[in-house]
């Protein structure tokens, strides 16, 4: 098994450093979390953790947010350091955000799902997050898959707004191009209107006699 990395300062721990895979500490309570769907067996968790420390993956990272993070490993898995106070732990089968809002965290997070190759997600968090995380993976082209059954509503309240915003953008080309063609055509017309007679158009006089 590799030896895991080091930060370059390693006087800066974590918050969670010492606490078991999956516990709930000071830094996932409440914070905005994004996981793989489905009961992850031991093997499985195992190996994605595994995953999350090989150079290949922190270039997939890096693709993302270049040089903008710095990143930490240690025994549970990995913890990325951005502009202060802006982290995001990641054991392998779930991430989490801290010190972003909600539009961030969901955007974080779900590309992080899709680096990962994750076909679907699930969410945790504030209902803001959770909803804007599940607009975003829905466009990603990710399945969302509820945490609990409160969220099902949710999802296709979602549902329903990315698929009429779709439609929206579909429908704006072909309105532009209609307009624009209404207006030349206006222009035309306004343009033929303005333009002096032609002399044989001209209403003809006979002369005038007394």
């Amino acid at each position: 098994m590799n030896t895991p990395e080091t930060n370059s300062n390693p006087t800066e721990m974590p918050e969670h450093i010492g606490q078991e895979s999956g516990q709930d500490d000071a830094f996932t309570m409440n914070s905005p979390e994004a996981f793989k769907p489905g009961n992850a067996g031991t093997k499985f968790k195992r190996e994605a953790r595994r995953n999350i420390l090989t150079p290949d993956y922190e270039q997939r990272l890096r693709s993302l947010w270049g040089d903008s993070f710095r990143p930490f490993h240690h025994g549970n898995g990995l913890v990325l350091y951005f502009d202060k106070p802006k982290q995001i732990r990641d054991d392998g089968s779930r991430v989490s955000a801290k010190g972003m809002d909600h539009k961030e965290a969901a955007q974080k997070l779900v590309a992080i799902a899709q680096a990962k190759g994750w076909k679907g997600v699930s969410f945790t968090g504030e209902q803001a997050f959770v909803k804007e995380a599940m607009r975003q993976a829905m466009l990603a082209g990710l399945e969302v898959v509820a945490s609990d059954i409160s969220q099902a509503a949710l999802i296709d309240e979602v549902k329903a707004e990315v698929a009429a915003s779709q439609l929206t953008a579909r429908m704006e080309p072909s309105s532009s191009s209609l307009l624009q063609r209404l207006h030349e055509r206006r222009q035309k017309l306004e343009q033929a209107h303005s333009e002096p007679a032609h002399q044989s158009d001209r209403p003809r006089h006979g002369p005038y006699t007394s």
